[in-house]
C-alpha cells in the first residue's frame, strides 16, 4: 500500500469519526429533547389525573347532596300529605255538614210548595 492510499485510509477514517462524533452529539441532544418531553408528558398527565380525581370526587359529592335533597323533600312530601289527611276529614265533614243544611232547606221549601227564591239575607 503506497504512501498516498494510507493516507486517503487515514483521512477516511478520521473523516468518519468526525462524522460519528457529530452524530452522536446530534443523539444526545435528541436524546435529552425526549428526556425533557418526557418530562413534560408526565408532567401534563399527572396534573390530568388529579384533574379527573378531583371531578370523580365532585361528582360524588353532588350525587350525595341530590340524595340526600331529595330524601329530604321526600320526607317532606309525606309529613305534607300526612298533615292533609288531617285537615281533609274535618274540611269533608263541614262540605257534608253544609250540603245537608242546604238540601234539607231546599226539600222543606218543596214541601211547602214555596218557589221563591231565597232572600239575599237568608
Amino acid at each position: 500500500m503506497s504512501e498516498e492510499e494510507l493516507q486517503k485510509k487515514m483521512n477516511f477514517i478520521v473523516a468518519q469519526r468526525a462524522r460519528f462524533r457529530a452524530d452522536m452529539q446530534l443523539l444526545r441532544r435528541s436524546e435529552d429533547e425526549m428526556e425533557r418531553k418526557c418530562r413534560q408528558l408526565t408532567k401534563a398527565l399527572t396534573s390530568l389525573v388529579s384533574t379527573f380525581d378531583q371531578l370523580a370526587q365532585a361528582q360524588a359529592r353532588a350525587a350525595r347532596a341530590t340524595a340526600e335533597a331529595q330524601a329530604r323533600a321526600t320526607d317532606r312530601l309525606a309529613a305534607q300529605s300526612a298533615k292533609q289527611v288531617g285537615v281533609d276529614d274535618p274540611l269533608n265533614r263541614l262540605i257534608n255538614t253544609v250540603e245537608r243544611y242546604i238540601n234539607e232547606r231546599r226539600n222543606r221549601r218543596a214541601q211547602n210548595g214555596d218557589s221563591e227564591k231565597p232572600s239575599p239575607s237568608a
